[in-house]
């Protein structure tokens, strides 16, 4: 499954991770660079930089601890930490107080570890920079604390253990024994200042408490007396927290309520009394309600001789005498039950009476203390108000009191809340430069740097040098990358036998390479343009115009590159020096003051004699030669036949090309448009710039339109593979021959010797044979092309 990479914008590019990589191997001397200074800048600060060892103490504080006295019982009120807390905890150790503290308990002023004393060389600079200003001032103490404090406070680091209430605080100095000292002292001062901050909370709590007891002793006294002195004004007397007619109040108002109860009581009893006289024998309910025991053993007796008698009477007969003598004993018991009624209803009768008289007695006496409490009720409300004053007064005077004698007791007890779990230990390595961390970090921001600048150089670099700008910047092809062509490189040249005048001298190296090297990258290019001119012309030649932006980007070296390959091939080529003012063609491969192009134009001379030839390639050159008057491209087009020779070109060869001046500099390209069917643009890799190449097209419209492709030049062959890695390394590897192919190279036996002989012969016979196919004026005569077929079996 094929992996898709986004593209990623950078200064109006898109970057995907392959041209990312192209990018770091474009500048990768510049990351290497930038990497290597940071790294040994690095090394040397690790191995120069003076070592700091770090000593850590661990502290707890302790919410935890024994308390002698409750949090309702303590002066000071109770800690209850919690995150802020701790938090607030961590600055005290930070703070500048503490830090004096420790300074001066552990003498830091005078430590040489602590304050070393500047005698190098940037303090002697700066020294002698504050004289020369005026600004040379002696230290004075404060300064040397001030000093003490700041590198005190730089060392220090105050740091919370998660969400725990352990405090670390380490210290750093420039010898274990020092950091371990300091983080010890900054511990014990912390706790040592807690200790002397509760001592003095307490004692300011003490002083005040004591100030404020006398104060309420005297206030509660005044108080008390003013309670006293209102109730013998007023006739007040107070039982308990109660006035006593309030009290003797409710006792008459109970004594009321039970006299009403009991008249009430004997007045019911009276009349079930005389109800039952009234009635006779009442029934058994009535009788206990008399709560009469005598009534209850009569009438307990009536029935019993009531129930004898019906049964005597009925078994012996009512006039029996037991019967009659029965009946004689119930009328008796019934005036008896009779007698002890009226005795229980006078009995009841005058307990009604006294219970009445009772009850008028205590409600006389209640209503005559109501009026005597009406009137102690308003004095009362006074009094209430100096009694809850007084109360008051007594309850401050005593809390008071109590908390002065606890204040007392905690004065004299050291408890803190905070207490060392893990004291500082010299440590056995020093903390600082950590050296491999110190040199990743060093490489990490050596790469970024690198990063930053190539990444940069990236972005303002707007010369061409990659197939994509060159596309973007002209709209047309890439048709290849032209290496540059090692100009120094001594390489044997074939022999070529000249036979004739006219001959092109072709001796170098670069005018030689597309012969020389065929399977080159560079004679592959230009096999690519060729090929793109066969496609677009079809049958008939067309005139291709070579041009560049700017001057000396190699164009004239391209072309004639180009038309000898194409020529070589075994086709008619004619190249025309177009450049009338610097004619690099012209004299670089013709004799100076022969005839050539102007004369023609002039119509001194045919085209045919001015034409030269090439002896190895059969390439025809027509010279550009020399003129005066300063007339150029422009001038010579309207008024000559220059269309007319073009015209005659396109009949007798089968391609033709025109080495053009530049855009930039002359109009001469923009003059000759017209004539031109296709152009092919020259850039030169790492100088143009996309911006010139862009306005000069823009400029030039009827070039754009006709631009046939882009070939990049004078491209680096180190960079080659950071360009186009597939053309750069897939060509080369190609090229190279198979193992069986080195094989039966290298073994030549009679089986391959002998069709190398016959195609040798072939291509012999078929050389002359071509030649006199070739017709128009650009035919060259037949000892001319033996040589030139020569020539190119030789090449």
């Amino acid at each position: 499954m094929a992996m898709h990479v986004e593209p990623v914008e950078f200064s109006g590019r898109q970057f995907n991770l392959l041209e990312l990589s192209r990018i770091l191997r474009r500048h990768w001397r510049v990351l290497a660079l930038a990497i290597i200074l940071c790294t040994g800048a690095g090394v040397a600060y690790a191995l120069l930089a003076a070592p700091v060892y770090q000593s850590t103490a661990r502290m707890l504080i302790d919410t935890r601890r024994a308390q002698l006295f409750s949090p309702q019982q303590s002066v000071v009120s109770s800690d209850t930490f919690d995150a802020a807390s701790v938090e607030s905890q961590v600055e005290v150790i930070r703070s500048e107080n503490l830090a004096r503290s420790v300074i001066r308990d552990l003498k830091l002023l005078d430590d040489p570890d602590f304050m070393p004393k500047s005698s190098g060389l940037g303090s002697m600079i700066m020294a002698r920079i504050a004289r020369l200003l005026g600004n040379e001032s002696h230290p004075t103490a404060e300064d040397r604390v001030r000093e003490a404090l700041s590198r005190f406070g730089n060392n220090l680091k105050i740091n919370r253990l998660g969400i725990t209430y352990v405090i670390e605080i380490s210290f750093s100095a420039r010898t274990p024994q020092l950091a371990a000292r300091i983080a010890n002292g900054v511990a014990a001062g912390y706790i040592a200042g807690e200790l002397d901050a509760k001592r003095e909370t307490t004692r300011r709590a003490t002083v005040w408490l004591q100030d404020r007891i006398s104060e309420l002793r005297e206030q509660t006294f005044a108080a008390d007396r003013a309670v006293q002195s209102f109730k013998a004004d007023n006739n007040l007397v107070t039982i308990g927290r109660s006035l006593i007619s309030d009290q003797q109040l409710a006792e008459l108002s109970t004594q009321l309520t039970t006299a009403r109860g009991l008249t009430a009581e004997t007045h019911v009893r009276l009349e079930w009394a005389q109800r039952a006289l009234k009635d006779g024998m009442p029934d058994a309910t009535t009788i206990d309600s008399l709560k009469s025991d005598v009534l209850g053993r009569l009438r307990q007796q009536i029935v019993d001789l009531t129930a004898r008698e019906q049964d005597w009477s009925r078994r012996f007969g009512r006039d029996n005498s037991a019967s009659e003598s029965l009946r004689t004993s119930l009328k008796q018991a019934q005036r008896a039950f009779e007698d002890e009624l009226r005795r229980l209803a006078e009995v009841y009768r005058g307990e009604f009476e006294v219970a009445k008289a009772r009850e008028e007695a205590i409600q006389t006496n209640l209503g005559h203390m109501l009026k005597v409490s009406a009137d102690t009720d308003l004095k009362a409300v006074g009094l209430r108000e100096l009694e809850s004053s007084a109360q008051s007064y007594k309850g401050l005077y005593d809390s008071m009191l109590t908390k002065f004698m606890e204040a007392s007791q905690q004065a004299l007890l050291p408890t803190t809340d905070a207490r060392i779990i893990t004291a500082a230990f010299p440590p056995s390595g020093k903390s600082e430069p950590r050296t491999m961390i110190v040199l990743a970090v060093s490489g990490v921001l050596g790469l970024m740097a690198g990063l930053g600048v190539a990444f940069l150089r990236e972005a303002t670099d707007r010369v061409v040098r990659r197939p994509d700008q060159i596309e973007a910047a002209t709209g047309a092809e890439c048709l290849g990358l032209l290496t540059e062509i090692p100009a120094g490189k001594a390489l044997p040249l074939p022999a070529v036998t000249c036979t004739g005048e006219r001959q092109i001298r072709c001796t170098t190296l670069i005018e030689r390479y597309s012969v020389i090297e065929p399977t080159s990258l560079f004679t592959e290019t230009l096999r690519s343009i060729r090929v793109a001119i066969d496609v677009e012309s079809g049958d008939q030649a067309q005139i291709i115009g070579i041009t560049s932006t700017l001057p000396g980007e190699g164009k004239s070296t391209i072309a004639l590159n180009l038309a000898r390959l194409i020529a070589h091939g075994g086709h008619r080529v004619l190249l025309i020096d177009g450049d009338l003012r610097r004619r690099a063609l012209t004299l670089g491969v013709s004799e100076a003051g022969a005839p050539a192009l102007v004369e023609v134009l002039r119509g001194e001379v045919p085209v045919s004699d001015v034409l030269w030839q090439c002896p190895d390639t059969g390439m025809h050159f027509l010279p550009v030669g020399a003129y005066e008057g300063g007339r150029h491209m422009a001038e010579l087009i309207p008024a000559s036949g220059l269309a007319q020779v073009l015209s005659w070109t396109r009949e007798a060869f089968d391609y033709v090309l025109i080495d053009l001046p530049p855009l930039v500099p002359v109009v001469d390209v923009r003059a000759a448009n017209r004539l031109i069917d296709r152009f092919v643009l020259v850039a030169e890799w790492g100088q143009t710039t996309q911006d010139v190449i862009r306005t000069e097209l823009a400029a030039n419209r009827v070039i754009r339109d006709k631009l046939l492709g882009v070939v990049l030049n004078r491209i680096d062959p180190r960079f080659l593979k950071q360009i186009d890695a597939n053309r750069g390394s897939r060509y080369g590897t190609y090229l190279q021959p198979s193992q069986p192919e080195l094989a039966a190279q290298a073994v030549p036996t009679w089986r391959n010797a002998i069709p190398r002989m016959l195609a040798s012969l072939r291509r012999g016979r078929s050389a002359p044979r071509r030649r006199e196919q070739r017709g128009g004026a650009g035919q060259a005569p037949p000892a001319q092309a033996s040589s030139t077929r020569h020539g190119g079996e030789a090449s």
